[in-house]
């Protein structure tokens, strides 16, 4: 009678848990309020450009390239624009060999980048010359910290006190949080318990995802890569609210060939942010072979509007005023078009 009771009472706790989860998700439309009409940035055909990741600050644009020695490409954000920083790749004190951008909100000073070193396993940090110079000039490194040790990290956010990332080895769950003062990891699981269906060694490529942090806003973003959510935690990794787009919740179908899901829709694939608002790159409605939607949302989870673009884009950062957001397009030949999307809706 006692086992059966608390069998019976685990199961009422395991509803209530469902109910009250359920009550912070919303269901939206992916009805756009917009089109965007894209301008070309920088060419592929210019400089052979395959970029990975981006960003953008107040008067630069920078680009990491994955098949150049001229590994790092600085530009100022006028049109058109000025080849005016470079970093190569190499092993050297100035030199990089497999960064990423630093996606923190507000925690750059003017005038430098961030990056995340995996190979060195440091973070650096490079001085942008002047625009004025006569031609590119290579970046230095000011500032070089090594990193502690967590987890192998992409989508690198700081905060004063945490550091916050996907785990490369998808160990930590949506992604982890490091204490700085304790050294303690924390793992921030998917609210959802879904497991039916899917072998153990899958469910990490389910819950595959990008990463966004605004320490002002106490906020997090999650936007996961194979379902149509997008969840907003506080800064602790409780969550707030899951968007999900459209009317239920998908899942991918199960290949037993592969690990990943590399058959069905891509939904949330890149976060990018201002301090006001979070821009979250979907491509997971019918017929995006040509066109990609950019989703923007306050940072409470509050939707504000969704722009249709002419072309389909991989990867986008905001410009820090929310005037405009370039967009990585993989070209025909496999290179990387960057474009330029006003927005409508302007933070100035």
């Amino acid at each position: 009678m006692v086992k059966l009771l608390l069998i019976c009472l685990a199961a009422i706790v395991m509803i209530s848990c469902g109910s009250e989860q359920e009550k912070l998700t919303v269901y939206i439309s992916d009805t756009c309020t917009d089109t965007l009409q894209h301008e070309i940035f920088l060419s592929e055909e210019e400089g052979l450009n395959i970029f990975y990741d981006l960003c953008v600050t107040d008067s630069f644009c920078a680009f990491l390239d994955a098949r150049n020695d001229t590994l790092l490409k600085i530009f100022t954000v006028t049109v058109p624009p000025a080849f005016v920083g470079l970093g190569m790749k190499g092993e050297g004190p100035d030199d990089f060999l497999f960064p990423f951008f630093e996606k923190s909100i507000g925690r750059g000073g003017k005038g430098k980048l961030s990056f995340i070193e995996l190979n060195s396993w440091n973070k650096k940090t490079v001085s942008i010359h002047s625009a004025a110079s006569p031609g590119p000039v290579a970046v230095s490194v000011v500032e070089a910290q090594q990193l502690p040790e967590m987890p192998v990290v992409r989508d690198y956010n700081e905060t004063d006190s945490c550091v916050y990332g996907i785990d490369v080895d998808m160990q930590h769950g949506l992604f982890f949080i490091y204490d700085k003062h304790t050294a303690q990891v924390k793992t921030v699981d998917y609210h959802r318990d879904i497991k039916s269906g899917y072998p153990e060694g899958h469910l990490s490529y389910l819950y595959e995802s990008c990463l966004m942090v605004n320490q002002d806003a106490k906020a997090t973003c999650t936007g996961l890569l194979n379902l149509n959510s997008l969840c907003f935690y506080d800064l602790k990794g409780n969550l707030m609210k899951e968007i999900v787009i459209g009317k239920e919740l998908k899942y991918p179908d199960y290949d037993p060939e592969f690990l990943d899901f590399p058959n069905v829709p891509k939904y949330f694939i890149s976060l990018c942010g201002t301090p006001n608002y979070l821009y979250a790159l979907y491509n997971g409605f019918p017929g995006t072979s040509g066109k990609s939607k950019i989703m923007v949302f306050t940072w409470q989870g509050a939707p504000v509007a969704i722009y249709h673009t002419d072309v389909k884009l991989e990867k986008i950062a905001a410009d820090p005023s929310g005037r405009y957001v370039l967009g990585l397009n993989i070209t025909e030949e496999g290179g990387s078009d960057v474009l330029k999307f006003d927005l409508p809706l302007n933070e100035v």
